[in-house]
């Protein structure tokens, strides 16, 4: 099965005359019931280029590689700033990875178009929300982790195996994600220059498959995850800024972090004298 598939129906089954052999648009729903890891990507806003891909001989899919909160700053400049760090520093999602997905909780939408769970968007957005703002008041962690939402979702709604619905979950994460190339030249001039390379996410997701979804995607020379699901501290409270450096044993100033979002990879970063 091969094309493009759109969440608006009316687009669904019409041709498009700017993809290569005006392939058809599919829906989610047929996507999903003919083979559950196909993956058939739109655009986030302006398409960049195309190319098609195969995922692990399962599924073929067009990927549109797209920009999103780019900071900018010239590869000339980066490369000055590395040679002068010990330890390079990168965001993980729309920075190293981009997911082929029109936005993250398309993801949600495919779970649950698996498992016939309807509305299941906002269903696990909002079970998110809710069971981090608890995580947040007892002050065990800034935010929940995949397993408190999912133990959340379940304790809330009885009816459906969860297990298996975070396992599919996690799934399509791991088909979604493509490196970025252009990071990707980047990154591999930190390695050519022997440079200690780190990433650090904030995410709900756990470092350790994080480090999965990283090494896929070809960064193999990245030697630690630091993830706000474990460390319990994040970029966006500006707390684990201090705890990498002092896990890395440096100078905060010798750190370079290279990331998409202007707050928190940039703004907060510095302020932390990264």
């Amino acid at each position: 099965m091969k094309g493009m598939c759109d969440m608006e129906l009316n687009k669904v089954n019409k041709k498009v005359e700017d993809i290569k052999n005006n392939d058809n648009i599919f829906s989610v729903g047929k996507v999903i019931k003919v083979n559950p890891y196909t993956v058939i990507v739109s655009g986030l806003n302006d398409i960049t280029y195309y190319e098609e891909v195969n995922i692990d001989d399962k599924a073929k899919g067009f990927v549109f590689t797209v920009g999103k909160n780019n900071v900018t700053i010239s590869l000339i400049e980066v490369k000055e700033k590395i040679n002068l760090a010990k330890v390079v520093s990168f965001d993980v999602f729309d920075t190293l990875l981009f997911r082929i997905t029109s936005s993250p909780e398309v993801i949600f939408d495919l779970t649950g178009e698996k498992f016939g769970i309807d509305n299941y968007r906002n269903l696990r957005m909002k079970s998110q929300q809710e069971i981090s703002r608890i995580v947040l008041k007892s002050g065990k962690a800034p935010h929940a982790d995949i397993n408190e939402i999912y133990t959340y979702i379940s304790e809330k709604n009885p009816g459906y195996d969860w297990d298996k619905v975070k396992n599919f979950e996690l799934d399509i994460e791991k088909a979604s994600v493509i490196r970025n190339s252009e990071i990707y030249e980047i990154y591999q001039y930190a390695v050519e220059h022997g440079k200690r390379i780190i990433a650090v996410s904030d995410m709900y997701l756990d470092g350790y498959f994080i480090e999965e979804l990283i090494k896929q995607c070809g960064y193999v020379d990245i030697q630690k995850v630091y993830c706000s699901a474990n460390l319990k501290k994040t970029k966006y409270e500006q707390t684990i800024f201090e705890e990498v450096a002092k896990r890395e044993k440096v100078r905060p100033e010798e750190i370079i972090h290279i990331g998409d979002n202007q707050k928190s990879d940039v703004e907060l970063a510095k302020k932390s004298g990264w």
